[in-house]
């Protein structure tokens, strides 16, 4: 029953999947083919030289391959043949889906991943994700234009930028130093702009600089996830010269000489639906980088022409969308290089209106969360290749494996469509339920191969399940106040900083973000808890307590986890792959070089 629900969900997805591997593969066979057949050794890997390198602690490791079997978690990067000093010169190609809808940092959604790619190519942040060799998957910030960081007290935040740190040497700025005064107006742009900090920017009080190089973040409540929430390169919390901004006293057009940072690049020119080009920084102030020229964002939608333009040499660096069958087939390409990492943000999770009938009452949520065949995905959708998750990604340390989930909640997590039926009886649905799934195809795969595999598997359960497509603006504004109908059910992914997630989950939080309406003071309690703990040992003992509640209570029924997969051409060094970059990393293509 279960293979039998599993093709029948899978089978268009399936043949659109085998239609566009197989154009990838004439594509692959094609003369652009010969641009790799002899390509330079992979880039030397390096001990650490910064204080950030010496002192940041990993997580998970990156791997440069797709197993064949499932994958529990990541596995150490080899060790990379020794090449030649790093060479000067080239422009690095660098895909985009589509052209920007915002350039302005601090106005643009978190969602923006391609506009995000060139914000960090131009402007800084205070920290960094940590993407070195040897902790390629780690979500550990460190230091990026900040010295360091300190709690002077539990509300109090001090961050001390390093001194020289200098914007580009173009007028109005004309190349001065960075100074406190510079992160404060920052930070206060992006409180005005950016809604999407708000759960993590409710306590926060003022923002003072201290001395020319320090800044006290100030809170009425201890926030320790702000680091991470909010300081790190994911959303648009870059560092601006205020007298950089343009005609309308923001940075939606670069080409009025607003887009002036302290990053390796310089804006040169966007041309719509080509490509937007930025130039190497010379007077940057990390002396003898970058080493490449510039860098190109192509914009290239289609994915088959992506494969094809990676194949031929014309792509560089390919992150966004590139799905397991593709990156499968460029690891067979000579010289090509393959990452993945474990998906930060977790997989789909599905969010019912906890606050209305039906789902109100727990024996349907937790029937719903029965009718989801976790290992029938990992087989189906995902390949075999995915991780099964309780409540949270890898990226989380104290999260429960599947063998610690304590015995009486295992059931809740485990695919029983005749006890969810049952449930559903005892609930007063005794012929079953019909629910609308709202979600997005914005995603890509293999979120949306997912999404799709519902509908079979539930429907064994007694779930009528029809999946309601939105496009991804109003889907947006659906699950972030949560209008969707009471017999309706939203897919989102998650996040991978706990602060920013637990927070979600508050009573305080409704309606935005609390995508399932969740009302629970004990729950509220332990949220509180958590985003107060400093103590390693007491933030371990609330997560575990928080879990166990979330996973009884089925406030969201969680789907396995799954890789990302990057890939950089075989003349590409110094590449590193980070979970997240999706956004990728600041100052990107600072250390990048390309062999001649």
């Amino acid at each position: 029953m279960r293979a039998k629900h599993l093709r029948q969900g899978l089978r268009g997805t399936r043949a659109l999947a085998f239609i566009g591997l197989l154009t990838l593969l004439l594509a692959a066979c094609g003369p652009a083919a010969e641009a790799t057949a002899t390509p330079s050794p992979p880039a030397a890997t390096a001990a650490p030289t910064s204080v950030a390198e010496a002192t940041a602690t990993p997580s998970t490791p990156g791997v440069t391959a797709p197993t064949a079997t499932p994958t529990a978690a990541p596995t150490a990067v080899p060790t990379k043949p020794a090449v030649a000093q790093p060479q000067r010169g080239g422009t690095l190609k660098v895909h985009l889906r589509a052209d920007p809808a915002s350039w302005d940092p601090g106005k643009t959604p978190g969602s923006a991943r391609d506009v995000r790619k060139m914000h960090n190519t131009v402007f800084q942040q205070v920290a960094n994700l940590q993407a070195f060799p040897d902790s390629a998957c780690s979500m550990a910030p460190v230091p990026d234009t900040a010295e360091k960081w300190d709690w002077i007290n539990d509300t109090t935040l001090r961050v001390t930028l390093k001194k020289g740190i200098t914007f580009a040497k173009k007028p109005p700025v004309n190349g001065r130093e960075m100074t406190s005064d510079d992160l404060v107006f920052s930070a206060k742009y992006w409180i005005q702009y950016s809604a999407r900090y708000e759960a993590l920017l409710t306590e926060l009080t003022d923002v003072v600089a201290v001395d020319r190089y320090a800044v006290d973040f100030k809170f009425k409540v201890p926030q320790p996830g702000f680091i991470n929430g909010v300081l790190t390169p994911h959303y648009g919390s870059v560092i601006l010269a205020k007298e950089s901004a343009g005609a309308k006293g923001d940075w939606t057009d670069p080409n009025e000489g607003s887009w002036i940072g302290s990053g390796p690049f310089m804006y040169k020119e966007y041309r719509p639906g080509t490509r937007a080009s930025f130039v190497r920084n010379p007077d940057y102030w990390k002396p003898g980088l970058p080493y490449v020229d510039g860098i190109d964002f192509l914009v290239i939608p289609d994915v088959s022409t992506r494969a094809a333009a990676m194949i031929g040499g014309k792509l560089d660096v390919w992150t966004d969308e590139l799905g397991e069958p593709v990156a499968l087939m460029l690891k067979e390409r000579p010289g090509m290089q393959v990452y993945q990492c474990p998906s930060p943000t977790g997989s789909l999770r599905i969010f019912p209106r906890n606050d209305k009938p039906p789902f109100n009452d727990v024996r349907v949520r937790r029937a719903l969360s029965m009718a989801i065949d976790r290992d029938g995905m990992i087989q189906g959708p995902l390949s075999g290749r995915g991780m099964w998750m309780a409540f949270w990604t890898e990226v989380q340390p104290d999260r429960y494996s599947r063998e610690e989930v304590p015995p009486e909640l295992q059931k809740y997590l485990q695919y029983n469509p005749s006890e969810a039926k049952k449930l559903l009886a005892e609930a007063g649905y005794p012929n079953g339920l019909a629910v609308t799934l709202n979600y997005t195809r914005q995603y890509g795969t293999p979120f949306n191969e997912l999404a799709e595999s519902v509908s079979a598997m539930a429907k064994q359960a007694g779930f009528d399940v029809k999946v309601n497509y939105q496009a991804y603006a109003l889907y947006q504004a659906t699950s972030t106040v949560g209008k969707y109908d009471e017999d309706g059910v939203i897919a989102k992914p998650g996040h991978y900083d706990p602060y920013f997630e637990l927070s979600n989950f508050h009573s305080r939080a409704i309606p935005n973000p609390n995508r399932g309406y969740i009302s629970d003071t004990a729950l509220d309690k332990l949220v509180d808890d958590f985003m107060a703990a400093t103590d390693t040992g007491k933030t371990r003992d609330i997560w575990r307590t928080l879990e166990r509640r979330m996973i009884d209570q089925a406030y969201l029924v969680t789907f396995p986890n799954f890789m990302w997969f990057a890939s950089a051409g075989p003349q590409v060094h110094d590449f590193y792959y980070n979970a997240y970059i999706h956004y990728y990393p600041a100052s990107f293509g600072e250390k990048v070089w390309m062999a001649k």
